[in-house]
Parts: structure tokens; C-alpha cells; sequence
């Protein structure tokens, strides 16, 4: 298949490195003041759907879709990249925010960072580019240790609170690491959390953080390290269900269970059951056939018979429910009204239509086994029980909370979350889902690490020390260049968002501060706008997250930089489109020019030239058969299957040239045969019938 480079004003390894740089710093300044505690909140539509500002505001028929974010992953999700450079860099960022739950903006920070800096390396200090990743990689892993070894604060505690450092544990006793029960230090969790709230929703985070917290812990505490690895495997653990609802008040509560949005369809039927039986019935409906087609009659006495016959099996299958002792039913298929009353009458709970998603999860957290009919006897160990279920009707919304209790060993559970709007609610889901992420990380890797910018700081400061005197000018040059992008990352946006002296406070203060004190410092934005030790504000970082970023970045742009041309496919149906246009073009100029010859002629009629002319036109006149067979012809030529041949075709060709007159004879007849066929170019002569 033929390929082309883009047709740009690109013509060298310099513009394209300039390119790359310029796409990452668009898509960072999309993003960049929405980090940190004085972040701003973007309102964010499709671009697409807006032609003028009238169709904004005028929106009749509501087609425009408009989101209030504060977190950058969204609002690039939103955005309709399409460069391929710009894509790639996109899904960098999601591999990054869909493992870890956090780290957008730090890795747009350090990838425009680094690029500025490599950039500056390659065209200024004339270094090579693989010098270059060499020491950038070395670098990297001096980071990862210093960050895990010096920086990282253990937050794994025993039943007494006490620190249990997994890294001290000696040889004999490396078995039992995944036999330790997890538990975190509670007060270095809520700081953790606030913090990861903190800049997604600002100060209304505070009545989530308890939540994602109760959440967490349902999920993962007490479980051993091995229990943790092999968690998703379990039949009893479903993650976290989120329920959106609308108030006055936001509201924020976790529920040790599941809850379902479904309307009550029978006045008599219990809102609170204990110690209940539960029965799970998949795709087996238990009303009448709406489809009546199905039956064929010829009278209506046939047709009520048929109605009662199949009234009777279903009463039937009910009576085979209710002599079980059950007493919820829960289906994601049909129940008419006339059964749900039957149930109700006997106390039984009866829930219809319930999502396939919900309706996996409520018969893994209760132990049941779905049924797939009621033909065969059911056995005691198909049923599902549970401590108690409830029905709550608010009045105010639009559906019935339904109230499922797990077991004791279930992890899984369910968050309701009460706001104004609908844009609210989605910023508080997306916060709640990015910080339970986060959570998740911190319980695998029982580490955290200060953050605020003081991390990068720390690191650049370290580098600096590494540099001597017996090293070379190439290598120097490099370690002051990744230095400098740490601290033109995180840190440099930081002040520039709060509206400090980026050079002033970053090069002067925070870098000799953290020379002489040694400790990660960050600056107070909330409150006195100085500069404090992070655990005396209590502002952290998951370690995954800063590990993960660095790591994909220094990555990513090993492979950038390498590249020298971007090489896109031909688009064969668009070059065909264009050829069946002209041709019809050009067919329908040449009528319209005979149209007119045509005329001349008969106000011409006795002139013997004309005449001729007249015959020669009739006799070469194009018919619509003709058009429809070009287009056919066209179709067929610049088809995939034609192209792949053509391709074969070309490559053998290449391979076997002709060496001599005889071999060209043969070539040239090879040539003929599969003009024939329609596998090489045709004449495209509209008057060649």
C-alpha cells in the first residue's frame, strides 16, 4: 500500500522537534492553572456541535453538551485532538490516569518541561540524541530509589498502631510479607485523601473524604498482601457502585452493600425485610406474551383459551417460588402486575427489570445462584440470603432507593452522592473515582510521599549534587538540564498560579531552601503563602503516581525526539471519489458543449458541414449505460482486494525487470493480459463503447 509523508513545511529534524513541542505545550496550557489549590474550573463543550453563538444560547433541542471541570483528565477527554502527536501524548496521560487515578497535569508539567529542556540540548549544545536518553534514563532510576529509600513514608500500621516496615523484615521471615493484614496509618490516609480532594473539587471536598475513606477500607482493610493481588478474582468483591441524587444540601453517605435506583409497582408490598431469602431469576419472564402473533386463532373464545393456559403456567411458576420459603425476588426480565400482587400479598419483595450489571453483582454479594428455569427443582444452595433489605421512597426523587445488605465477608459497597446539579455531579463521581484509585494504590504499596511541588524540588537538588568536576561537558550539561525541568514542572506552575515571581521564588527561595534544610518544603497557598514542612500542612502524594509519571514521560520522549517524518496511508476511497467526480465532470462538459454545437447546427440545418457534424455527434453521442459502466470500472479498480493485487503485481515486477529484448516482449504481453482482466490502468475513453 502506498504511503506518503504529511505535506508540511517540515524539512528537517529541528522543525519536528519544534512541532512536538509546540503540540505539548498546547494541550498543557489547556490544563495547567487547574493544579493546585488555586485552581480554576473550566466549562468545557463540543466544539463541533457549536457553529455561532446564537446556537449556543438559543439551544432548542438541548443537542449541546456542556461539563464543568476542574480535573485535567476530563477536560483532554473532552478536547478533539488530531494530530498523531497529539494522540499519542493523549493516551500517554490516560494509560497514566486509568492505573494510577491521579497525575494529568504532573505528567503534561514534566513532558513540556523535559521537551523544553532536550530541545535546548539537541539545537543549542548540539547533543546527540542518544547521549542524551542515556542520561536521562540513568537519572531516572537514581530518582525512583532516592524517592522509595529517603523519602517515602511508610503508612502501614499493626492492630496497636504501631509501624511495620516490610523492608526490615529479614530473609527467614520474607515468606510471611503476604500474611501481614493491611492497615493504614488513619491520620496520614485523611491527609492523603484531602489532599487528592483537594485539587479536583477545592474546599467542598471535605464531605467526601470521609466516604471515600469508609469506602477504601470496606474494600481493602484487613486483607492479607496475597488476598490483596488476587482480590479481582473473588466472587465478593465488586468495587464501589456510585448513585447520583439531586438536594438542596450536597450530601455525601456509604452504604456496606448495594443499592438500586427501581420504582415500586405494588402499594402492598413490604419496604423492610430481615433475614431474607433471595431467589435470582435470569431471563425467565413471568408475565404474558406481549407479541401475540406468536399464537395463531380464528375465534376470540380460541384466543382467551390460549391466554388462560398461559396465565396458568405462570401462576404455576409462582407457586413453585412461594412453597421455597423466599421471600425476594429479583429478575431482569418481565413480572406483570398481576404477579407482582401475588407476591406482595405473600410478603415477598419483587424487584423486575433490574440492570444485567446490578443484577450480577447483588447474586455474587448474596451467594445465589442464578436461574436460568423453574422447570427443574430448585436446590437450598441456589438461594442467596441476606441480613436485611429496605425500600426507602423519597418523595423528592425520581426513583426508590432499594437497600441490599451483603455478608460480613463481602467487598463491595455503594456511595450516594446529593448535589444542586448535574454538573456538579459529575465532577464529585469523577473526584470520588480518581481519589478510591488512589486509595487502592496506597494499600498495595504501603508508601506515600510528600507533595506540593517539594518532591521535584528535592530530586533537582539531589542531581545537582552529583555533578563533579572530573565529569564531561555532555553529561553535565544534562543533569542541569533534568534539574531544571523538575523545577520548571510542578513546582514553576504552582507559583505561577498563585500569582508569585516564578524565577524569584523558584530559583531563588524553594532551591536554596532546600539546599540548606534538606527537608521537602512546599509553600502554604491556603494560608500564610510561606514556606512550611509538608507534614506540618499534611500535603501528600502516592508514589505510584510520581513514579509512574516520570517513568512514562522520560519514555516518551526517548521515542519523540528519535522522530523524523510522520508517514499517513493514502486514502483510497477519497482518491477514488475524486476520479468518478472528474470523469462525471468532464462527461457532463462534453455534453453540454455538443448541446450547444447541436443548436448552431439546426439553426444551420442546410449547410453540408453542419450536417456532418450532426452525424458525427449522434453517432458518438454518450449513453447513461456508459456513465453507469466508468463508475462500475472506477469502483472495481480502487477496491481494497484490486489494490493488494496491484501492490503484488508492482513488487514482482520490480523483482523480475526484463533483461533482454525477448524478455521485455514477454513483459509487455503479461502487461496486456492483466489490462484485460482490470488489475493494471485503463484508457478511460468515454466514446469507446
Amino acid at each position: 500500500m502506498q504511503q506518503q509523508p504529511v505535506q508540511s513545511n517540515i524539512s528537517s529534524h529541528e522543525g519536528m522537534l519544534r512541532m512536538i513541542f509546540n503540540i505539548s505545550l498546547q494541550l498543557y496550557s489547556s490544563v495547567n492553572d487547574c493544579l493546585g489549590p488555586l485552581g480554576n474550573i473550566k466549562l468545557v463543550t463540543k466544539s463541533q456541535q457549536i457553529n455561532n453563538q446564537e446556537e449556543l444560547i438559543n439551544n432548542e433541542n438541548n443537542k449541546i453538551n456542556i461539563h464543568l471541570c476542574s480535573d485535567a483528565f476530563s477536560i483532554l477527554n473532552y478536547l478533539q485532538v488530531k494530530h498523531p502527536i497529539g494522540i499519542i501524548i493523549q493516551k500517554l496521560i490516560k494509560n497514566i490516569y486509568m492505573g494510577c487515578g491521579d497525575g494529568t497535569i504532573s505528567t503534561l508539567c514534566l513532558l513540556t518541561s523535559f521537551l523544553k529542556e532536550t530541545l535546548n540540548l539537541i539545537l543549542e549544545n548540539e547533543i546527540k540524541i542518544k547521549d542524551i536518553i542515556d542520561v536521562y534514563s540513568k537519572l531516572t532510576k537514581i530518582c525512583v530509589e532516592e524517592m522509595k529509600k529517603k523519602y517515602a513514608i511508610n503508612v502501614l500500621v499493626n492492630e496497636d498502631n504501631e509501624p511495620v516496615n516490610l523492608q526490615n523484615l529479614t530473609t527467614s521471615q520474607k515468606g510471611e510479607i503476604l500474611k501481614v493484614k493491611l492497615k493504614l496509618n488513619e491520620k496520614l490516609i485523611n491527609e492523603l485523601t484531602y489532599s487528592t480532594l483537594f485539587t479536583k473539587i477545592g474546599k467542598q471536598c471535605e464531605f467526601l473524604q470521609k466516604v471515600c475513606i469508609q469506602a477504601s477500607k470496606a474494600l481493602y482493610e484487613n486483607l492479607t498482601i496475597e488476598d490483596l493481588k488476587n482480590l479481582q478474582f473473588s466472587n465478593y468483591f465488586h468495587n464501589i457502585h456510585i448513585i447520583p441524587q439531586l438536594s438542596i444540601k450536597p450530601n455525601a453517605f456509604f452504604y456496606k452493600g448495594i443499592i438500586i435506583e427501581h420504582s415500586i409497582q405494588d402499594i402492598e408490598m413490604p419496604l423492610y425485610l430481615n433475614n431474607c431469602k433471595i431467589i435470582m431469576l435470569n431471563n425467565i419472564p413471568l408475565d404474558l406474551v406481549k407479541n401475540k402473533k406468536e399464537y395463531h386463532f380464528h375465534s376470540a373464545e380460541e384466543r382467551i383459551s390460549i391466554l388462560k393456559k398461559e396465565r396458568e403456567e405462570i401462576d404455576s411458576k409462582i407457586n413453585k417460588i412461594i412453597e421455597l420459603g423466599v421471600n425476594v425476588v429479583i429478575s431482569n426480565s418481565f413480572i406483570d402486575n398481576i404477579s407482582l400482587n401475588r407476591f406482595a400479598k405473600k410478603g415477598i419483595i419483587a424487584l423486575r427489570h433490574v440492570r444485567q450489571d446490578l443484577f450480577d453483582m447483588i447474586s455474587d454479594m448474596v451467594g445465589a445462584i442464578k436461574l436460568f428455569s423453574l422447570d427443574y427443582p430448585i436446590k437450598e444452595e441456589y438461594i442467596g440470603y441476606s441480613d436485611e433489605i429496605k425500600i426507602v421512597n423519597d418523595f423528592r426523587q425520581a426513583e426508590t432507593l432499594i437497600y441490599i445488605k451483603g455478608k460480613d465477608n463481602c467487598r463491595c459497597g455503594t456511595i450516594v452522592v446529593s448535589c444542586t446539579n448535574k454538573f456538579n455531579q459529575e465532577r464529585y463521581i469523577r473526584a470520588i473515582k480518581s481519589t478510591l484509585k488512589v486509595l487502592r494504590n496506597t494499600f498495595e504499596d504501603c508508601l506515600i510521599i510528600p507533595g506540593g511541588g517539594s518532591m521535584d524540588m528535592l530530586l533537582a537538588t539531589t542531581i545537582r549534587k552529583l555533578i563533579h568536576s572530573d565529569m564531561s561537558h555532555v553529561e553535565e550539561s544534562v543533569y542541569n538540564a533534568f534539574s531544571n525541568a523538575l523545577e520548571n514542572a510542578i513546582p514553576a506552575t504552582l507559583c505561577k498560579n498563585a500569582g508569585f515571581n516564578v524565577n524569584q521564588v523558584v530559583k531563588f527561595k524553594w532551591r536554596k531552601l532546600c539546599e540548606k534544610e534538606n527537608q521537602p518544603m512546599t509553600i502554604d497557598f491556603k494560608n500564610t503563602s510561606e514556606f512550611v514542612p509538608t507534614d506540618k500542612i499534611g500535603l501528600w502524594d502516592s508514589l505510584r503516581v510520581k513514579i509512574q509519571c516520570l517513568h512514562q514521560v522520560i519514555e516518551t520522549i526517548s521515542t519523540l525526539i528519535r522522530l523524523d517524518a510522520i508517514i499517513i496511508e493514502k486514502d483510497w476511497s477519497k482518491v477514488k471519489n475524486e476520479k468518478i467526480n472528474s470523469i462525471l465532470s468532464d462527461l457532463q462538459q462534453e455534453e453540454e458543449e455538443k448541446k450547444q454545437l447541436e443548436e448552431k447546427i439546426n439553426e444551420d440545418g442546410s449547410s453540408e458541414t453542419g450536417f456532418k457534424s450532426f452525424a458525427h455527434i449522434k453517432k458518438n453521442k454518450i449513453s447513461e449505460t456508459h456513465k453507469k459502466k466508468i463508475i462500475k470500472k472506477e469502483k472495481v479498480f480502487y477496491s481494497k482486494e484490486m489494490i493488494k493485487i496491484r501492490k503484488q503485481i508492482e513488487e514482482r515486477q520490480e523483482l523480475n525487470k526484463p533483461t533482454s529484448i525477448k524478455q521485455d516482449r514477454q513483459q509487455q504481453e503479461r502487461e496486456r493480459k492483466l489490462k484485460e482482466k482490470g488489475l493494471i490502468g485503463y484508457s478511460l475513453d468515454p466514446f469507446q463503447q
